[in-house]
């Protein structure tokens, strides 16, 4: 009795495995990249691009998804400076601005 519940409940588990991870891929992330999903379905849904990018990992997706790599890379901006001598004070002013942002390389 206690032999045939344990298979029952290993049939049941490996038959709940097998039917939630059927039709599934794992697609790696490389480390520093970000992935952009582009869902391709067969039958049901809607395809497009995944507004959300895939970070570094192991991500389950369907096998017609797409995915393209894309790396991050800084990128600054300087502007140039500015004298000025305002008439309120003795002394001119110099300002310098500088601006830095984050820019999306994809491989072309």
């Amino acid at each position: 009795m206690k032999s045939s519940r344990g298979a029952f409940a290993l049939l049941l588990g490996a038959l709940y495995l097998l039917m939630t991870s059927a039709g599934c891929v794992l697609m790696p992330i490389d480390a520093g990249h970000e992935g952009v999903l582009v869902e391709k379905p067969f039958f049901f849904g809607h395809g497009g691009v995944d507004p959300v990018p895939a970070t570094t990992g192991r991500i389950r997706v369907a096998p017609t998804t797409q995915s393209l790599m894309s790396t991050f890379a800084p990128v600054s901006f300087r502007s140039i400076s500015i004298s000025s001598r305002p008439k309120t004070r003795r002394f001119p002013s110099t300002r310098t601005s500088s601006l830095t942002s984050w820019r999306a390389v994809l491989p072309s």
